[in-house]
């Protein structure tokens, strides 16, 4: 077999690691470009550059251009007018994702935050170590010249190596992060670095594998595939698949699906979730109990917000996933003990807090107005200082409104950040913000009383001026109810109120 050769001082072939499979990638963007090129033809170096540049770039998905990309594809150089010229010179009328690709020079790192691409021929570490801290690689994809780039947080280097070869390393880490997706032949051609998310990759399998399903002859257990769905993250979905190279999942074949919305959940066996963007990601979680899908969250800020496990790494204690062992006894799944040794168990659950807190508000009369004069009302329930929590806790609350009866009170959620109650009919104080509560002289307590604030935590911790205690744990929910507090101010806890306290083993 004749090699290709490319010229820079000495011939050089394009070879790569694998001599047949850097010919077939070699010759795919032979195939794309404008004008011919014979296999036998010499390329200078910048030249043969020029057009792997332009090849990469149509294997990666996941470009979304801004208002002002419109008009078109684009790559950019960086303060570098030879690859610029290089690039107008050979990549003219080409077009990438069907839009042609307009090519500029940007002489300001700001800049480059409109680009699509950017090909870095002579790297600076100034400027490098600029874009990575300003995080300009989660929107723009980056090539870099030169080994060792990848490795540094960019998505690909692209080098000679010792042998005078052309080849090229991949980040998953920098791919998974910025949500641009490598397709499976860029990933087979190139060298995909050792990362975090391999290892990420594979401790999700053997959370699977050692997590039994519940029921027995289901579609599960009938099954042949494991369909594991990822919601909006088309690039994690490549690397599983990259990573997990066929290895079985609970004894079955990988089947790894994106969907965009709930309704495409449907035959999930597992879902993967980042931190929330859009109100279907609540729905999950709010169906999770119904539907019994499990859940695992994506490096997600807690597993507490309705998933079962959480990748994530912990450095100070080297835990690698959360448990929300509450998640688990509500939908019948149920993790191995070696799983329970190994994690960092999170013993509380936004949902479950959702429900608990729901019916103390519909199940309370507030002082002056008589149960029914509160039928149907909006109530506007507080939460101190916990946006995200507050924000979670506001859906589930929404969600659970739509289901009820139409004279249900309506909670609307939000969050405060002082201690001026003005406005809120309840407040929830969650543990964190304890200390405020235990004070000498409790700002929040002292509101409460003048403003006739129903005072509500979601730990049982024992303090004065507290109304209602909720301790959500696994196995267990228990509720306090101050009833003397309660009755002194004009509050009024229903009868079944009181006997679910009293089943759940409060009182008083």
């Amino acid at each position: 077999m004749q090699a290709i050769e490319i010229s820079h001082n000495n011939s050089v072939n394009f070879w790569g690691s694998n001599l047949a499979k850097s010919l077939i990638f070699f010759s795919m963007f032979l195939l794309t470009i404008s004008g011919s090129l014979s296999a036998a033809e010499k390329l200078d170096e910048a030249t043969a550059r020029t057009l792997i540049v332009r090849q990469l770039l149509s294997l990666v998905d996941g470009h979304i251009p801004s208002a002002d990309q419109a008009e078109g594809y684009r790559l950019c150089t960086y303060r570098d007018s030879f690859s610029h010229n290089q690039m107008m010179k050979h990549l003219a009328g080409v077009k990438v994702d069907n839009l042609p690709l307009v090519i500029l020079d940007k002489q300001n790192k700001k800049a480059v935050g409109g680009c699509n691409a950017l090909y870095v021929n002579k790297p600076q570490k100034g400027d490098l170590d600029w874009f990575r801290q300003n995080g300009t690689p989660q929107n723009t994809l980056f090539i870099i010249n030169g080994r060792d780039y990848a490795e540094q947080g960019f998505h690909i280097g692209l080098f000679l190596n010792n042998r005078d070869t052309f080849d090229f390393e991949l980040n998953p880490e920098a791919f998974e992060e910025s949500g641009f997706t490598p397709r499976k032949e860029l990933l087979q051609f190139g060298q995909v670095l050792e990362s975090g998310l391999q290892k990420r990759v594979k401790l999700l399998r053997n959370l699977i594998n050692f997590t039994d399903w519940p029921g027995t002859n289901s579609d599960f257990e009938t099954s042949e595939t494991f369909d594991l769905c990822l919601y909006r993250n088309q690039s994690l979905a490549t690397f599983i698949d990259y990573f997990s190279r066929r290895k079985p999942f609970k004894s079955k074949a990988l089947n790894t699906k994106l969907i965009v919305s709930i309704e495409q959940a449907d035959g999930c066996d597992a879902i993967i979730l980042n931190d929330p963007e859009d109100t279907d990601h609540y729905r999950f979680i709010a169906d999770r109990d119904k539907e019994k899908k499990l859940l695992i969250g994506n490096d997600m800020t807690t597993s507490a917000a309705g998933v079962h496990y959480n990748l994530v790494a912990e450095k100070s204690t080297g835990r690698l996933f959360e448990m929300n062992l509450i998640a688990f006894q509500q939908t019948g799944h149920s993790p191995h003990f070696e799983l329970i040794n190994s994690a960092k168990l999170v013993n509380t659950d936004y949902p479950e807090i959702a429900r608990v807190l729901d019916f103390i508000i519909q199940s309370t009369t507030w002082p002056k107005k008589q149960a029914n004069q509160l039928a149907g009302e909006a109530f506007n329930v507080c939460v101190y200082q916990q946006p995200a929590f507050s924000e979670y806790l506001g859906f589930l609350l929404e969600n659970k409104a739509s289901e009820q009866e139409s004279d249900a009170r309506k909670i609307i959620l939000k969050n405060i950040e002082e201690s001026n109650l003005s406005g809120c009919e309840a407040t929830l104080v969650s543990e964190d913000n304890w200390q405020e509560l235990t004070a000498g002289e409790s700002t929040l307590i002292s509101e409460a009383a003048q403003s006739l604030t129903l005072l509500l935590t979601e730990k049982r911790l024992s303090a004065p001026g507290i109304h209602y205690q909720m301790l959500i744990a696994p196995k267990r929910i228990k509720l306090e109810i101050n009833q003397e507090l309660l009755n002194s101010i004009g509050f009024k806890a229903s009868e079944s109120l009181i006997d679910f306290e009293r089943q759940s083993g409060g009182g008083r």
